[in-house]
């Protein structure tokens, strides 16, 4: 069995304020939170921006291995507190509107697993999500598990899965390949309102395909209604507004 290794190497490569420019205020813009803790903080970028972006309380947590020149950086004392993702950890005291969990996941042993949701699930109401998918790969990479593992947890917790990001930031390079495909977010606030669009126009996004593939290859969209996107994308190219008609009729889930 693998088990944890106690550390995790955060680099100013890595670790920079890239990512968090191009999505810190989207989240601001679909959440307008006051306050977010971000669990598997590394450096505090992402907090950082937030607090650019005008939020008065944010508060990380992270292991004792982070660089603590990188940290203080962008956060200081008050808004750290080291933790230890294989125990269980105590939440904080006052509840955060917003928490952030990115691409953290799947550095927590299965055995753990419960707990570190346990953890998410009391900091706040409303939890962005992303963690590895299997053979995605990366530094002590120990439990990369398909979303739906992940989704069965949240909900046995009271939380519904919203898939609400992805398709605003796919097609933005400039934001990293993990972060574009695995962020969800999960909550206990009806979201209905900030609805995705549906898959078939996702489908018709530049650079979209790749996101198909992983869907196809975790067993979260059919063959045939992956053949269906394709059929109606090479449609819409030739201009066969004939074949599009005929795709229409294809149920998804058919072969």
């Amino acid at each position: 069995m693998q088990t944890a290794s106690p550390k995790y190497v955060h680099t100013d490569v890595d670790h920079n304020l890239s990512d968090p420019s191009q999505l810190v205020p989207l989240f601001q813009q679909l959440f307008s939170p006051q306050s977010v803790c971000d669990v598997g903080c590394g450096v505090g970028n992402f907090l950082h921006v937030f607090k650019q972006g005008g939020v008065p309380r944010v508060l990380g947590l992270d292991g004792e291995w982070v660089n603590p020149q990188l940290l203080h950086k962008y956060l200081s004392e008050p808004e750290f507190r080291t933790v230890d993702f294989e125990t269980k950890i105590t939440p904080p005291e006052t509840a955060f509107d917003l928490c952030l969990c990115l691409e953290v996941a799947e550095h927590v042993s299965e055995e753990r697993a419960n707990d570190f949701v346990d953890l998410l699930a009391q900091i706040a109401d409303t939890i962005i999500f992303s963690a590895a998918l299997p053979f995605q790969g990366g530094i002590n990479h120990i439990n990369e598990q398909k979303e739906e593992y992940w989704e069965r947890k949240f909900n046995l917790r009271g939380f519904k899965k919203y898939d609400i990001i992805r398709h605003r930031i796919f097609a933005n390079k400039k934001i990293s390949g993990p972060y574009r495909r695995n962020i969800v977010v999960y909550s206990k606030n009806d979201l209905s309102r900030l609805s995705a669009v549906p898959y078939g126009a996702f489908a018709l996004q530049e650079n979209c395909m790749q996101r198909l593939y992983i869907d196809l290859m975790t067993g979260s969209l059919s063959f045939a209604t992956l053949s269906k996107f394709f059929i109606k994308i090479l449609a819409m190219k030739m201009g066969g507004k004939k074949l599009i008609e005929t795709v229409k009729k294809i149920r998804p889930g058919k072969r």
